[in-house]
């Protein structure tokens, strides 16, 4: 065997080695952020969160692999998508240090609403890195320890509650539609963790016919789905796969003008959604319904004293709505709680965002969220805009009655699917330019020869 082909079948299985390393790391990192997302410690006074840390690590391990073996178009490349992901929080921050200039915030005020955003920001960046670090592998890992979290949670559940008090219950959660369940399968109720393998519907949804046995892909995430049942999460998977179809179904020229008029529509569903919450019409509208909505609506009104609707309402800053929940008097809460209802977080995103930074933030947050990201993203190819576009459809959705907005694993899945998009379009580019050089240089030396 000659020498050079000897020494290039080593760096190839050397290559395959580092590969397979790399993936076994992320993976371990990976099943600890997912099982420990609520766990930490305290230092300094400061709540240190176990997932965070290890997203930091993840970011980490990216940059130590770039200063061993740069690939510096692809690190850029990266960059500049997870900036475009992080744009409308790091905006959102900005103006809330305006805010609490002219209003001279306290020292803890600015420090809790900066780090809401900077953890979500961890998240981005976590899952950009987990491109440069692994390529369109990645999400398949994720997916796979995502999916691996939840089963060795429901085999906890039936270890300690039995399975047939599982399966009663699940029965009935489906049954109603999620309104009734029970104390065995209420211990699958991980919110985040549940609102992230929902949003993995939307990319399986999306990539089936391209999916390795795709059946039993979409049976495991459609089950461990149930299983931590969502009604609002359903709402939102539905409408993004009815984005997708119609992207599918529309001619191609017109593809752009569709997706700019879903973003239209969407951000008209979120003013709509927040006038009808301010006028007290969804409190009449979920009756007439007969929908419970858990004590939702006495927090809406009740937050009405602290925030008005018109243009010269300029906010708080972030972080503002959770003080108040974190400080409501005694009284309240007794009678909250002799309803069976507990305030913990505000569970409208909208809402919070309104109050938080005033109707000019909230402006800006939602152009920066919906247009922006989608014109600059439409630079790639429109697949990565349809991808955004239905990863957003469901996000809003779940922002009606929930707190996804600062959900880490939900925004760490919802980067996933649009980065993967994007990074396919940049890997078959990159490939191609690869090609065309190659062709290139056969012929200028055949020419040359020839000369």
């Amino acid at each position: 065997m000659d020498l050079p082909v000897k020494r290039k079948m080593l760096m190839n299985d050397f290559r395959g080695k580092k590969k397979r390393f790399l993936a076994i790391i992320y993976m371990i990192l990976t099943f600890f952020m997912l099982y420990l997302n609520q766990d930490g410690f305290f230092l300094g006074g400061f709540g240190i969160v176990y997932a965070y840390l290890i997203g930091l690590l993840l970011i980490g391990l990216a940059i130590l692999s770039f200063l061993v073996r740069p690939q510096l178009d692809r690190g850029i490349f990266m960059i500049q998508q997870v900036y475009i992901l992080c744009l409308p929080y790091l905006l959102t921050v900005l103006y809330s240090f305006f805010v609490w200039a002219i209003k001279f915030s306290g020292f803890t005020s600015i420090t809790r609403g900066f780090f809401y955003v900077f953890y979500q920001l961890i998240a981005f960046a976590a899952a950009g890195a987990s491109f440069y670090l692994l390529g369109k592998n990645a999400i398949w890992y994720f997916w796979a320890m995502l999916m691996g979290v939840n089963l060795f949670r429901t085999v906890m559940v039936i270890v300690y509650d039995g399975i047939g008090n599982l399966w009663s219950d699940f029965v009935t959660l489906l049954t109603s539609f999620g309104s009734q369940t029970g104390d065995t399968i209420a211990k699958l109720e991980l919110h985040d963790g549940n609102f992230a393998v929902f949003c993995f519907l939307i990319f399986i949804f999306a990539y089936f016919n391209k999916i390795s046995h795709k059946w039993i892909v979409m049976s495991i995430n459609l089950i461990l789905a149930l299983l931590g049942f969502k009604r609002i999460a359903v709402v939102g998977v539905l409408l993004a796969w009815v984005i997708l179809l119609l992207a599918k179904l529309i001619k191609k020229e017109y593809t752009k003008t569709f997706l700019y008029g879903c973003a239209v529509l969407l951000c008209v569903l979120a003013v709509v959604y927040l006038v009808i919450v301010r006028t007290r019409l969804l409190e009449t509208l979920l009756s007439e319904a007969n929908i419970d909505s858990l004590g939702r609506t006495d927090l809406y009104q009740y937050i009405e004293q602290f925030y008005d609707f018109g243009p010269t309402y300029i906010g708080n800053g972030l972080g503002y709505v959770s003080r108040l929940l974190a400080n409501l008097s005694d009284s309240v809460l007794a009678a909250w709680s002799e309803s069976g209802f507990i305030a913990g977080e505000l569970h409208n995103d909208f809402l919070r965002i309104l109050i938080d930074i005033g109707v000019p933030g909230f402006a800006i947050w939602l152009c920066s969220f919906v247009f922006v990201r989608l014109r600059l993203m439409l630079k790639n190819t429109p697949k990565t805009g349809i991808m955004l576009i239905a990863g957003i459809a469901y996000l809003f959705i779940t922002y009606m009655t929930d707190n996804t907005y600062y959900y880490y694993q939900t925004n760490f899945v919802f980067a996933l699917i649009v980065l993967y998009t994007s990074v396919d379009d940049f890997e078959k580019k990159t490939q191609k330019v690869s090609a065309a050089d190659h062709s290139i240089g056969n012929l200028e030396i055949t020419t040359g020869i020839g000369l």
